[in-house]
Parts: C-alpha cells; sequence; structure tokens
C-alpha cells in the first residue's frame, strides 16, 4: 500500500489576509508557496508580492526537530526551527541574531492551509494576521 504524503505537501496559492492586529505592516497581495520532501526535510519556498512592491523568495528546510536551521530571503529573521504538533499541524519559530521575531502555525484543513503569523516588534506590540491559502492542481 502507498503511504500517502503529508498533508502539507503541494503548492498552495494565497487566497487572503487577515490582520488581527492595529500595526501597519505592508499587506501581502500575492504569495505562492511550496511543500516538497527532501532528504535534509521538508522543502519551503514561498514567492510573495507585498502592496509596497516588496517582493520576496524565501527557501528552507523544516526538520521538525525543534533545532534551528538557515532561513535565506525572509524579512522576519534567519534561522528558524519546527515541530509538528498534529498530523496536519506545524508550528515554527524564526529567529534573528538569536532573537525569536515571529512564530507562525500551518494548519492544513482538506485543501486549504491557514498560516497563524506572530511578528514580535522591538518597539511596540505584536503584529498578528492569518493567511488562507488554496491548494494548486
Amino acid at each position: 500500500m502507498k503511504q500517502q504524503p503529508p498533508p502539507i505537501w503541494g503548492v498552495w496559492k494565497l487566497r487572503s489576509v487577515e490582520v488581527s492586529s492595529q500595526t501597519p505592516m505592508p499587506g501581502l497581495t500575492n504569495s505562492i508557496t511550496v511543500f516538497t520532501q527532501r532528504e535534509d526535510g521538508i522543502h519551503y519556498i514561498a514567492d510573495s508580492v507585498y502592496s509596497n512592491g516588496l517582493k520576496t523568495h524565501v527557501e528552507c528546510s523544516l526538520r521538525l526537530d525543534g533545532q534551528t536551521y538557515a532561513v535565506t530571503g525572509s524579512m522576519f529573521g534567519d534561522e528558524l526551527s519546527a515541530r509538528q504538533t498534529a498530523p496536519d499541524t506545524i508550528e515554527a519559530a524564526i529567529y534573528r541574531e538569536g532573537r525569536i521575531t515571529a512564530s507562525i502555525r500551518l494548519s492544513v484543513r482538506g485543501a486549504v492551509l491557514i498560516s497563524d503569523w506572530q511578528i514580535v516588534q522591538e518597539q511596540g506590540p505584536p503584529i498578528v494576521f492569518s493567511t488562507i491559502s488554496d491548494r494548486q492542481e
């Protein structure tokens, strides 16, 4: 019997963003996220566009062991630690210079990926938002 891949594997396209905090942040207008299996873990790529014209290309390997590993291209940090908290949920912390700068919970619900973010600012309250993305065929 063929083993099913984890629910997060695949290509996801941003449908909507919901900001819960009052803190301004350039709005995410477009994003394609890809999760694939590699020898070193789940490979993550996100190509995003923001309302201020900023474009980002983020890559990392999610090794679900809680250790920190390099992230490239992220405006939130340069290292990430991740762990799987349920069959359909991964939680991660993002760091810059050893200080936590963001946390994210990725949850798959059928053909929908919900990403709950909390960005830690040096000054001021955290920026809290969620994204909804749809699985692409």
